[in-house]
């Protein structure tokens, strides 16, 4: 059973653990890690010297090449690269050069490790330490962790997302970097009881970002009912790929796509038509603007001196929305109907479209299609940032009223409020409510909810706060471990 630190101390000595023995065993693994650590450091450079002679200089690049999984778009190797931190580990206990492809001449390294090599033809050189700690690093294979406790500035609890067994890991450096849930790539290696890592991914993962690691794991887990270590080095070019598109989706993200408020792809473009009557054509068309009165629209009308319209601006509308189920409705475009003209802007090709079938519909002869304009969709955003600089003061004023902060929040709690019944991509497809329903699913929702929290920390939104996704986890069954 574990001794609590409050929990009187075993040795007999009749003090709490915490006062008594705790710092001795503290002090001891101390001792343990920086003796490991130094016997470590030694170690890797006599290995880099090995590979050079048995192995060849040009062993590293064909490493790095299976490394990056034959990835033509992957950067030349750098001595200097952040990455050098998970791929030189793979590269000296992973890596072994393939018969038929290898540029390394001795047949006997075939397929054989830098690291088992080393004990094959130099064990008489290392130490005792340096040779065991070899062997475990062989022994060990990557995976991807959970830190289930993070211990700043000493190290973490880690669980392995795939064997699910629970390591508690000595980490200084690397800790003080990392939160409680995030997610790492790497390899652990125990040795004289102290686990280190001895590989570690150069960045760590958003819990939310779970769903592919679960994935590998159902993989893994059909043809193996029995995960254990060994089994986890059959699929390590399943792990590298998994840690490559974590690396890219991070660090080197794609531009977003830029989409309308349905999902369509943003391509800005005006309709110009030749109409004879502004008047015939506002009576057919003022119901479309579903947010404003005929009257209220006409009130904002400039008239010529006989009473007709000359110039009028209102909106296109449909109720609702599929992607926000809290909106009441969404804007499908802006009309324009100035000098026997009647302008249509929008902003997709699938609103185009439906515009124009819908002003045949209503309009027949009394508006005539001449040409679309597509815009250039950088000059129509840079054109909006320089209208809101402009009136920066005004919505500043604007956000300020207190009936608009309040219809913010109805917004956002109304939001929150459907979002357990909405599909989620990063819960492959479903809805929080659907994915409570598996224990797959409650670990997605988990992290999907811890990254939802820290954001309400870092970046607070009105009418959101942490109570917000504590209602949300009780009402999905999805207990927050302290």
């Amino acid at each position: 059973m574990k001794i609590g630190r409050n929990d009187p101390c075993r040795c007999g000595s009749g003090k709490k653990y915490k006062r008594c023995c705790l710092n001795k065993g503290m002090a001891s693994q101390e001792f343990g890690w920086a003796k490991i650590n130094k016997s470590r450091s030694e170690l890797v450079r006599i290995m880099l010297k090995f590979a050079v002679k048995k192995y060849g200089e040009d062993s590293v690049l064909e490493a790095w090449d299976e490394f990056n999984c034959w990835d033509e778009n992957a950067p030349e190797f750098d001595p200097e690269s952040y990455q050098n931190q998970i791929f030189m580990p793979w590269y000296l206990y992973n890596w072994a050069p393939d018969a038929e492809e290898t540029t390394v001449l001795d047949e006997k390294l075939h397929d054989v490790s830098i690291g088992q090599a080393l004990l094959d033809w130099k064990q008489n050189k290392l130490s005792s330490l340096q040779i065991e700690y070899v062997e475990r690093c062989l022994e060990s294979p990557f995976s991807f962790f959970e830190i289930i406790q993070c211990r700043k500035g000493e190290g973490y609890q880690l669980k392995d997302l795939i064997t699910l067994e629970e390591y508690n890991v000595i980490e200084k450096m690397g800790s003080e970097s990392t939160e409680k849930s995030d997610l790492l790539f790497g390899k652990l290696v125990t040795i004289e009881g102290i686990t280190m890592l001895e590989a570690c991914s150069p960045f760590s993962i958003p819990p939310s970002m779970k769903l592919p690691i679960l994935e590998l794991r159902k993989l893994i887990k059909t043809a193996h009912p029995t995960i254990e270590k060994s089994t986890l080095k059959k699929y390590d070019f399943e792990f590298l790929d998994l840690y490559h598109f974590f690396h890219d989706s991070i660090l080197n993200p794609e531009a977003p796509k830029i989409c309308n408020t349905d999902g369509d792809d943003m391509i800005p473009q005006k309709l110009i038509y030749q109409v004879e009557s502004l008047d015939d054509v506002f009576e057919k068309i003022h119901h479309l603007d579903i947010v404003s009165t005929r009257e209220e629209l006409f009130k904002e009308a400039i008239l010529e001196s006989d009473g007709k319209l000359k110039e009028l601006n209102l909106s296109w509308y449909k109720k609702g929305n599929k992607k926000h189920k809290s909106w009441d409705n969404t804007v499908l475009g802006h009309i324009e109907l100035k000098e026997s003209k009647m302008i249509i802007s929008v902003n997709s090709n699938e609103r185009t479209e439906k515009i124009k079938k819908l002003m045949h519909k209503l309009l027949g002869t009394k508006a005539i299609y001449k040409n679309s304009v597509i815009e250039d969709l950088t000059s129509v955003i840079e054109g909006k940032v320089g209208s809101s600089q402009q009136n920066l003061i005004e919505q500043e004023d604007l956000m300020n009223d207190p009936e608009v902060q309040e219809k913010i929040k109805e917004m956002m709690r109304s939001h929150w409020s459907n979002w357990v019944n909405e599909e989620v991509p990063a819960l492959d497809g479903k809805t929080p409510k659907q994915a409570s329903r598996s224990k797959d699913g409650r670990e997605l929702l988990d992290g999907l909810l811890t990254d939802f929290e820290r954001s309400t920390i870092t970046r607070p939104q009105p009418g959101v706060d942490l109570e917000t996704f504590r209602k949300i986890r009780e009402d999905l069954g999805i207990l927050k471990e302290d």
